[in-house]
């Protein structure tokens, strides 16, 4: 049997994504960063944390687990550092909002750290640092989660897949690292 493939544009991807959010009643900008995030992720081959998770993001947020509009907030500050409770929002709202901090900083402090907790699934790691790297930064984003895996001879579940992303700007192209510490991404399973 053949496989049929439709050939999507990132514009209309992102159009489709940003109006299933806001027709949930997801705000304008909170709709805009999700688009971005799942659209990059498609783009750069993480399927299974692109187009794919549209739907636990819509039911996350119909069922009250996610909020559908408000902002994070900045809880302790220092010139390069900043630890952020994103307010239960959706993730790649409160990523954006923490890597746009740690950018500001280390640009102008010369290094940031920014630790986020009240977030939620932030879709692919690799979406942050690569905003750093557009600023010809190295950026680093890392995430946690419940506990999914067990250890080796283990019977329980100890760790989380606990995905990271190191991103560094080339000359040519970025040095990009994005995956998570599991044999697979949990996304994936």
């Amino acid at each position: 049997m053949d496989t049929i493939r439709h050939i999507v544009l990132k514009d209309e991807l992102h159009s489709f994504i940003y109006r299933c959010m806001r027709a949930i009643g997801t705000s304008d900008s909170h709709s805009k960063s999700l688009a971005d995030c799942l659209v990059l992720a498609d783009y750069r081959g993480h399927f299974s944390h692109g187009l794919n998770r549209l739907s636990i993001y819509v039911n996350d947020i119909q069922a009250g687990v996610c909020e559908k509009d408000g902002r994070p907030s900045i809880l302790k500050e220092s010139p390069a550092t900043a630890l952020i409770d994103g307010n239960n929002l959706l993730g790649p709202v409160v990523g954006t909002f923490a890597m746009e901090l740690a950018i500001k900083k280390a640009k102008e402090v010369g290094i940031a750290l920014v630790s986020v907790k009240g977030s939620n699934h932030f879709g692919i790691a690799g979406f942050y640092s690569l905003m750093a790297t557009a600023q010809q930064l190295i950026g680093m984003s890392f995430t946690n989660g419940s506990p999914i895996l067990a250890t080796s001879n283990g019977k329980r579940p100890f760790f989380a897949s606990n995905p990271l992303c190191v991103a560094a700007p080339g000359k040519e192209e970025d040095f990009v690292l994005d995956m998570a510490t599991s044999v697979v991404a949990y996304g994936k399973v």
